[in-house]
C-alpha cells in the first residue's frame, strides 16, 4: 500500500496518508480534525476521542477478507438515541477503498459507488418500496437517521462531529445496497452481511 507523510497544520505532527481517495484525516496527537486538499492540509475543527467499544478492530490493524489484505484506516461512529455504532474505513490490497459497519455484532462489507443517476429526492423515499439503484431493483428496508458523534484516523469523506446525516438500506436479494444523503452530498453504496469466518486479523 502506497503511503505520504504529511504534516498537521495545527500542531506540526506527522500524518500518514495510506490511500489516493482519503479526504480526511484526524491528528491523534491535538485531535485536530483535516480535510486532505490538492496540496496541502486544512484544519476543520477539532474531534474529541471516542469512548471505548467492544470490538475485534483498531486502527493500523491488518487482515484479510477472504483472502483479500486489507488494512484498517480510520472509523467514523454514529449514534442514533441509545444505538451507537462503527464505520470503519478499510484500505484493500487492489488500491480501493471498503467499509465495514459494525453495528450489534454484525459486520457489513461495502464499497461506495457513484451514482448513475441523480439522487431521489429524501421525500420520494419510503420503506417497502421498491426502487432502482445503480441499475438493481432494490426494496428499502430502513431508515435511519444519526449523528456523526466522532472520527479517528483517515476518513473516506467529509465529516463533522454533530452533523447529521440520513441512510437508506435496501435488497437486492442478494446484498445491501444503500443511500447516504449527508451535508456534504449523496454517496450510495452496495455491501453484504459478513460471516466472521471470512475475516482473519493479523495478531
Amino acid at each position: 500500500m502506497e503511503t505520504s507523510q504529511v504534516r498537521c497544520p495545527s500542531c506540526g505532527a506527522p500524518l500518514q496518508l495510506s490511500n489516493r481517495f482519503v479526504r480526511m484525516v484526524t491528528c491523534g496527537y491535538c485531535g485536530s480534525l483535516n480535510e486532505v486538499l490538492p496540496d496541502h492540509l486544512a484544519s476543520r475543527g477539532k474531534v474529541s476521542a471516542l469512548v471505548p467499544l467492544p470490538t475485534r478492530f483498531r486502527v493500523g490493524q491488518s487482515g484479510s477478507i477472504q483472502g483479500q489484505r486489507f488494512s484498517v484506516l480510520g472509523r467514523v461512529r454514529y449514534g442514533d438515541g441509545d444505538a451507537v455504532w462503527d464505520e470503519w474505513l478499510l484500505g484493500m490490497a487492489d488500491g480501493a477503498l471498503a467499509w465495514l459497519e459494525e453495528d450489534e455484532g454484525q459486520w457489513i462489507l461495502g464499497r461506495e459507488e457513484p451514482l448513475r443517476s441523480t439522487a431521489p429526492p429524501q421525500s420520494a423515499l419510503r420503506v417497502g418500496e421498491r426502487i432502482v439503484l445503480n441499475g438493481r431493483s432494490v426494496v428499502l428496508t430502513e431508515r435511519c437517521t444519526a449523528k456523526v458523534i466522532g472520527a479517528e484516523g483517515e476518513l473516506r469523506s467529509a465529516v463533522t462531529p454533530g452533523e447529521i446525516v440520513t441512510f437508506y438500506e435496501g435488497s437486492d436479494g442478494e446484498g445491501i445496497a444503500y443511500l447516504e444523503y449527508a451535508p456534504s452530498g449523496v454517496g450510495a453504496g452496495y455491501g453484504r452481511v459478513l460471516a466472521r469466518r471470512e475475516v482473519t486479523l493479523d495478531s
